[in-house]
C-alpha cells in the first residue's frame, strides 16, 4: 500500500514538473516572438 502511494506521488510531482517546463518554455517562446516583432 505505502508503495502504491509513493508511486502516485512520484507521479504526481513528475506530472507538475513536466507542466510547469512546459509553462515556463512557452512562456520563453511568447517573450522571444515579442521581441522579434517588436524589432
Amino acid at each position: 500500500m505505502l508503495r502504491y502511494i509513493q508511486n502516485k506521488l512520484i507521479l504526481a510531482f513528475l506530472y507538475s514538473f513536466l507542466q510547469l517546463s512546459l509553462l515556463s518554455y512557452h512562456n520563453f517562446f511568447h517573450l522571444c516572438c515579442k521581441k522579434i516583432t517588436n524589432l
